[in-house]
């Protein structure tokens, strides 16, 4: 009796079992989200719900001479090489910077509020922003950046960071 409940209970679950559908995660599915920048809702369309790194890059600009206790703007850019668009979690900014001496100490201090944001990363498009700062001792400083940010599907949420090349600016008197 036992052994004919277990195997009615095998038959039921094989049955339940095979009137499922898989999801692929590739499988395309419009997503329809709100821009945190112009708060209209959009469509976005896309293929990948986790996205190879690769598809991301970054770029970061500075000037390459600058005279000491001077204002040094230096922008960074988070590209999506990719048809399809993402919306992207982040603090209040997407990028971390660090500024580092010919010592390869961290001369600045960068705080980044960690308030909660969502912004809809475009097919083809590209996140800029900058960070400016001054420096009183005359030498050569390295400067990075690194794009920190989710990407969530399904209640699972996948970490991105990716490093800018490092750059390097020159203090003068």
């Amino acid at each position: 009796m036992k052994k004919l409940f277990i195997l009615i209970a095998i038959i039921i679950i094989l049955g339940a079992c095979s009137n499922m559908k898989t999801i692929s995660l590739t499988e395309t599915s419009p997503v329809v989200t709100e821009s945190t920048d112009t708060k209209e809702s959009i469509e976005l369309k896309t293929s990948l719900a986790f996205p190879n790194e690769d598809i991301f890059s970054t770029t970061l600009t500075a000037p390459e001479v600058k005279h000491s206790n001077e204002i040094i703007n230096v922008e960074a850019i988070l590209n999506n090489s990719s048809d399809d668009s993402f919306t992207i979690d982040h603090a209040s900014g997407v990028f971390y910077f660090i500024v580092k001496d010919k010592n390869g100490k961290q001369v600045n201090t960068f705080v980044m509020p960690l308030v909660a944001k969502s912004q809809v990363l475009l097919g083809h498009g590209k996140i800029i922003e900058n960070y400016t700062f001054k420096i009183e001792k005359a030498e050569t400083y390295e400067i990075s950046a690194t794009a920190k940010f989710k990407i969530n599907h399904s209640n699972i949420e996948k970490l991105y960071e990716i490093e800018t090349k490092k750059i390097k600016i020159n203090i003068i008197n």
